[in-house]
């Protein structure tokens, strides 16, 4: 009984969010990095260097961004790699899904926007960097808040490398 208990607050110690300031995360294991804004937090660096995934959200908590690496063996054109984001996002939600817009291109990357289950809004970066890709995905609880997380998005996709 005692080693469940140990085993479970080492895995709620591991999963707590660490509030930083402006600076660079490097993850040197997927060999990317990107500056998390002051005010925001990331959870559980640790196992992110496992995966090839980092989460973060606000201090209010009620936005979050997961950056993932997208595993690919074949290069493409960013508007198929977004078109296939989409395809995955979709099948993820399943038939709860409610819709997206239209995929938008900028000089450095390719976004859209999402309704996923109970309305939750949603906004996608793809953005390739060297011979690899990343989604930038931001979800928001309030509407007052869509547009800080999208400025958050684009600094953090801008500073993907």
């Amino acid at each position: 009984m005692r080693n469940i208990i140990l085993i479970l607050i080492l895995f709620l110690a591991g999963c707590s969010a660490k509030e930083v300031s402006v600076k660079t995360i490097r993850i040197t294991h997927n060999d990317y990095s990107f500056y998390v804004p002051e005010g925001w937090l990331v959870f559980d660096t640790n196992s992110a260097q496992r995966s090839k995934s980092v989460m973060l959200t606000n201090k209010s908590r009620n936005a979050f961004i997961l950056i993932n690496r997208i595993n690919t063996n074949t290069e493409l054109p960013l508007d198929e790699m977004a078109t296939l984001s989409r395809y995955f996002l979709k099948l993820n939600f399943g038939k709860n899904f409610n819709g997206f817009s239209d995929i938008t291109f900028t000089r450095r990357y390719a976004l859209y926007r999402f309704v996923a289950p109970q309305g939750i809004k949603g906004r996608v970066i793809i953005k390739k960097v060297n011979s690899n890709y990343y989604e930038i995905t931001g979800y928001s609880g309030n509407k007052a808040g869509e547009d800080e997380l999208n400025k958050v998005q684009e600094m953090i996709a801008e500073s993907l490398k």
